[in-house]
């Protein structure tokens, strides 16, 4: 006879179906026996309690009147497959854990076989009966009362008295209740729509989700019987009961790993009391989403207001759980975060003398995570953490079950403190634990680590600067003597105590020793670059508010229009009168000696909290984002860098990095701090690699610090000898002095370093350090020597450097693998020039409380991994990037484009490959443009910008499109915009006129480097977005590509594509005349 499917079978047999897995759904339990049964008495009980149970003695058979997949049950007198193996000695859980997953993966097919069958293992002193089941037919309570018959029925048989009646109610009557419930079920939708729409997407312990899985991960562990004995007297003294109380502590470790306050968990109903499924074994089981407020709630409320909750829902919970994710329109999406299935019923049975334990070895699917609480008799509860080992791993399972013993013994402690609070402790104690680095020792003032070197080795060369025009050469004795007279000259400006000086200045002596003499009279320099816009330079001042700008001949007018269109004028002074003054001032001056009394006189100007230096980055607001440096942080990071580095009197430094750059503050300050020679470089040094090098080699350089882009294009020039033959290439032997170079700016990439340890490898060893550190956090905060690293993966960018810490946080700030990397210590700024300090908090700038203090720490922006105690940068997390050594906002660039009156929207993105970096903008333009306008577009638009932004925020590439796409959440697609092919968009320009033979080949370098595609002979290097570094990359690429010397003034002097091509021809024209007169 068939019969007919209750709701809870129906949603299983459906779920069966459409995962196309019948092992999905079995379950397998153990009862492990205290001693030896009897096995034929127990065989008997098993296929009689069986037999009385009608959802397990029967088949389940497929509709086949329609496609609807519905099914029925029919009884069959099928016998009861009853296996048995022998056993050498006792198992535990963990064995027969092993064996149930390898058994569970067998489908049971419901059509031909009973949903249940059972293997009795014999060992020498006890017995084990092994139990798997499909949930179709069972669930966790409907095993435990058919074992609990299996039992009476044992004792019975044992004993020789006859079985007592059997005690399950009937199907039928279980059906027949289900039709009644069904006449209310438009109301339990309404209650359910209801909730649900009220309240937040849920969240769980990871983001991701899973393909379901037979099998799953899982961590056990028992609540202590401390933790046992407080749950049961604080429910007892509170009139909550123990599993509500657990059911708060496990919302609270969802927020902890979320961070959210409004939660959802799902709810593992028995549906049975006051119902006649209450003697019935069968699945009667549901989910229901159970929501929790945990704001302000704690241990103790937070347990009221989920009994509350259960309370209202009770008479809504029968109304299934597949019906309302479909109400929810959310059929492949969560209904609920984390199950939980709490047993407040023991399984324990007695057969004859011999005591019998459960072992609960596989409960099902597992969609997520899901906590199941199990009663074992006298001893305390049992948690098993079962999760889906597509989304978690087994590390991630043993914290999660770690934090909760964790938090609960916090909760317990407290019961009266907020469950955040709690959170909140426990999350900075574990910050505290996962602080990288060390904590800062007290470091010695930036100008009193100069004096001790003036004192120690005042005959010893401080400054040197070379270049074709002249030299020049200045001991520690001579630049502290310059040094003193800037001071005075300074003071005779009367200027305001920590006023900001701005510095238009070329890299030479004098701008060096001036610098000193900032910070000597306790005042703040502002390095400017002066190859900028106006523009861009007066949206720098208007934010630095300088006291006095200093400039040279050459920028004396420049220096004057800007002063004159700032709020309040500073003075502006030319630096050759400031010497000239001193020429004609007193002829015994305060600082013309060095000694204790005169350095200690020298830098009590300020104190570690004074403002030493300001630099600028670009900012996402439209502005650049001004970043003081204190005299603090700049003394810790030189002293810290000294450190690490190993620099030493004997070295001499490349001076590389324009002032403006904060690279630049490291080489000249560290170097000077200890003693070394700070080598200037011209600006022919980089007309190409081989004049590059003659530097290194001349000067005699052993350290240099240079941008990474930079370091490529040099190690591009390193070819081995006979390549060098046939391209007239620099030779594979790298100066001799040199010993360290320190790359940083962007990311070091792994085929460069190994042409680079090659070619090491060849000559001389030559430390190779990969640094990382954004302005705010003064220079450098972590590096990493990759001298002899396999660049197989990710490059390290290190550990952090002494005194400086890191932590690397996932988004809701807790400690993690992978996630946002987060400096802490005294390097870091305290904001920005502008805002006001809650204006700061809400940008990278902020405080998080760390063990038990409130520390200020810099939010990188960039994504990391966390390995062997190494940090290793995978990306940023938002849309900045670096290019040409600057950190552009494309942000910044979009709001200027956006004041264009032909642009009504843009999006600007850094596009990264192997070949090339650059900036490219996707825009929106008026209607009424012309396909004429629209192809000058680019050119105009790229002029425009000129007029206000550095050169290197300008893009390389413009795309017109008729509208941005946009993403489900209604915000622009970026992912999709990265991925347009070219000819869905209309570029910048219309096409490339064909170009051949040295135009060609000049073309494909500019392709390269710039990233644009379509080239036309007229297109000048400049307007179409090359820029400085730019030019140095596309004329050592030619040199290579055509063995010729080539230099950066080539490209100013034939700036369009033809004009250089036509250059290169004559060269290689003149190169062959010479070689026939020879």
């Amino acid at each position: 006879m068939k019969q007919p499917l209750t709701l809870a079978q129906q949603g299983i047999w459906l779920g069966q179906q459409m995962n196309g897995q019948s092992a999905l759904y079995n379950t397998a339990e153990c009862i492990a026996f205290a001693g030896k049964i009897n096995a034929d008495l127990l065989c008997q009980a098993l296929r009689q309690a069986v037999g009385e149970a009608e959802v397990v003695s029967c088949l389940y058979l497929a509709d086949t009147a329609d496609d609807s997949l519905s099914a029925w049950r029919e009884h069959t007198d099928l016998p009861l497959q009853i296996d048995e193996l022998v056993l050498d000695g006792p198992r535990d859980r963990d064995f027969f854990t092993e064996y149930a997953r390898a058994q569970v993966l067998q489908p049971i097919e419901l059509g031909r076989n009973l949903p249940i069958r059972f293997v009795l293992f014999r060992a020498p002193a006890q017995d084990y009966l092994f139990n798997m089941s499909h949930h179709i037919a069972l669930d966790g309570y409907g095993n435990a009362i058919l074992f609990r018959r299996v039992a009476v029925i044992y004792n019975a048989l044992l004993n020789g008295n006859s079985i007592p009646a059997c005690p399950f109610g009937s199907m039928a009557a279980v059906f027949e209740e289900e039709q009644q419930w069904q006449q209310q079920k438009q109301l339990s939708a309404q209650y359910w729509q209801q909730q649900c729409a009220s309240w937040p997407q849920p969240v769980s312990f990871v983001t991701g989700t899973g393909a379901l899985q037979p099998y799953y991960l899982r961590q056990s562990q028992h609540l202590s019987r401390t933790q046992w004995q407080q749950l049961q007297q604080l429910a007892e003294q509170h009139r909550i009961s123990w599993p509500d109380l657990l059911l708060a502590s496990l919302s609270a470790l969802l927020q902890y790993y979320s961070g959210e306050n409004r939660l959802c968990l799902g709810l593992i109903m028995m549906n049975r009391i006051g119902s006649k499924a209450l003697q019935v074994p069968c699945m009667h089981t549901n989910i229901v989403p159970l929501f929790a407020d945990i704001e302000g709630e704690t241990l103790l409320s937070l347990a009221q207001q989920l009994a509350r909750r259960k309370r209202e829902l009770r008479p809504y919970q029968s109304y299934r759980y597949e019906e309302m994710k479909r109400d929810q329109h959310k059929v492949s999406e969560r209904l609920y975060g984390p199950l939980v299935n709490i047993m407040p019923f023991d399984y324990a049975a007695t057969f004859g003398d011999v005591a019998s334990r459960t072992l609960h070895l596989v409960t099902g699917t597992v969609e997520d995570l899901i906590l199941e609480v199990y009663l074992q008799g006298d001893a305390p509860p049992l948690l098993d953490f079962d999760a889906n080992p597509n989304c978690y791993s087994n590390d991630t399972l043993a914290e999660l079950r770690c934090l909760f013993f964790q938090l609960l013994d916090a909760q317990l402690a407290a019961p009266d403190t907020t469950l955040i609070n709690t959170n909140q402790q426990l999350l900075a104690k574990a910050r505290a634990a996962a602080l990288l680095g060390t904590e800062a020792s007290a470091a010695p003032d930036i100008l009193q680590s100069i004096a001790r070197q003036v004192q120690q080795r005042g005959e010893h060369c401080a400054i040197s600067a070379k270049s074709s025009a002249e030299s020049a050469e200045l001991s520690y004795q001579a630049l502290w003597q310059q040094v003193a007279h800037y001071h005075h000259a300074l003071q005779q400006q009367a200027l305001p105590a920590q006023s900001r000086i701005g510095l238009l200045l070329s890299r030479q002596p004098a701008t060096i020793a001036l610098l000193l003499a900032c910070l000597a009279g306790g005042y703040s320099f502002v390095a400017l670059d002066v190859t900028v816009p106006p523009a861009r330079l007066q949206q720098q001042l208007a934010l630095a508010t300088p006291q006095l700008l200093i400039c040279e001949d050459q920028t004396w007018q420049l220096a004057q229009q800007l002063a004159a269109q700032l709020p309040e004028q500073p003075a502006v002074q030319r630096l050759s009168a400031l010497t000239t003054d001193l020429a004609d001032g007193p002829s015994t001056l305060p600082y013309d000696k060095v000694s204790d009394k005169v350095s200690n006189k020298i830098s009590n100007k300020a104190s570690a909290n004074d403002e030493a230096y300001l630099l600028f980055t670009s900012g996402s607001s439209g502005v650049p984002k001004a970043v003081p440096i204190h005299r603090g942080a700049l003394s810790h990071f030189v002293m810290a860098a000294a450190q690490r580095y190993g620099w030493q009197a004997q070295d001499r430094v490349l001076q590389f990095a324009p002032l403006h750059f904060d690279a630049s503050i490291e080489e000249i300050f560290v170097s000077l701090s200890v003693g070394a020679t700070l080598v200037l470089r011209d600006d022919a040094a980089l007309q190409s690699m081989a004049d590059f090098q003659a530097l290194l080699t001349g000067q005699r350089i052993s350290v240099a610090d240079l941008p990474t882009a930079f370091f490529h294009e040099w190690v591009l020039s390193l070819q081995d000898t006979e390549t060098q033959q046939n391209t007239g290439a620099l030779p594979p032997t790298l100066p001799p002095t040199l010993r360290q170079v320190i790359v940083g700016g962007e990311a070091l990439k792994a085929e460069l370093l190994t042409k680079w340890q090659q070619q090491v490898a060849r000559s001389q060893p030559v430390t190779l350090i990969n640094s990382y550190g954004p302005t705010e956090t003064t220079v450098v905060a972590l590096c990493q020597d990759v001298s002899h690293w396999q660049p197989d993966a990710l490059l390290p960018i290190g550990t952090p450097l002494p005194g400086v810490q890191a932590l690397v946080l996932d988004r809701h700030d807790r400690p993690a693998a992978s996630g946002e990397l987060v400096l802490l210590g005294p390097t870091v700024s305290a904001g920005y020039v502008g805002l006001s300090a809650a204006a700061s908090q809400t940008t990278a700038h902020q405080q998080l409380l760390i063990g038990d203090q409130i520390q200020r720490l810099y939010r990188t922006g960039d994504a990391v991994q966390l390995q062997d105690g190494l940090i290793y940068y995978c990306g940023r997390q938002d849309d900045e990037f670096k290019l040409s050594g600057y950190r552009i906002q494309p942000g910044e660039i979009e709001q200027a484009l956006c004041r264009h009156p032909a642009v009504q929207q843009a999006v600007v993105l850094g596009i990264s490959n192997d070949q090339q970096r650059y900036l490219q903008a996707w825009l929106v333009c008026n209607t009424d443009l012309t396909p004429a306008q629209q192809a000058e577009l680019p050119a105009e638009l790229r002029r425009y910008l000129a007029e206000t932004l550095p050169a290197a925020l300008i893009p390389s590439r413009f795309t017109l499109l008729p509208a941005l796409p946009l993403n489900r959440n209604n915000k622009v697609d970026k992912a999709l915009l990265r991925t347009l092919p070219a000819e869905q968009s209309r570029n910048d320009n219309n096409g490339s006129s064909d170009l051949s033979g040295t135009a060609a080949k000049v073309a494909e370098i500019w392709r390269q480097v710039l990233g644009i595609q379509a080239l036309q002979p007229q297109d000048n290097f400049f307007t179409v977005g090359g820029q400085s570094l730019q030019t140095i990359q596309v004329m050592n690429r030619l040199s290579r590509e055509l063995g010729l010397h080539l230099k950066v003034s080539d490209a100013f002097n034939h700036p369009t594509l033809q004009q250089l091509a036509d250059h290169i021809d004559n060269l290689q024209h003149q190169d062959s005349a010479e070689e026939l007169v020879w």
